[in-house]
């Protein structure tokens, strides 16, 4: 009893795994991480914090140059 309900179980779980479907085309990982779906859903806040972190490392890539071309 335990072995055939653990066996329907199983079956269940496969069938459930192979029936779902593949994420949209706008979810698909990329790389630049976790993109909204609705892009007209981003808040300012999320644009602003977006933002300053590519300003920071925009910043830190000028420097570096900078220290590069004058350590030569």
């Amino acid at each position: 009893m335990k072995k055939s309900l653990a066996v329907i179980a199983l079956t269940f779980t496969l069938g459930a795994c192979t029936l779902t479907p593949p994420p949209p085309a706008e979810a698909v990982d990329d790389g630049r991480g976790m993109v909204p779906i609705n892009p007209a859903m981003v808040t300012q806040e999320q644009i602003n914090a977006v933002s300053s972190k590519y300003k920071e490392v925009n910043k830190k890539q000028v420097q570096q140059l900078k220290e590069f071309a004058h350590g030569q």
